[in-house]
């Protein structure tokens, strides 16, 4: 299983959250939704490569 480690704040999860925009990600939400890394970074607008360690 590939892990990774994103260092970010979160203050509203308007585009990960597609039911209520309203409510923002708790830590663990965040976790799940990076599970997927393509769907993340289009998310999040960001375009990272995977690091291996």
């Amino acid at each position: 299983m590939e892990k990774i480690i994103i260092t970010a704040a979160v203050n509203s999860g308007t585009t990960l959250r597609r039911k209520n925009p309203n409510i923002s990600y708790t830590p663990e939400e965040v976790v799940l939704d990076v599970s997927n890394l393509d769907e993340a970074r289009k998310a999040m607008g960001l375009d990272f490569e995977r690091a291996v360690v």
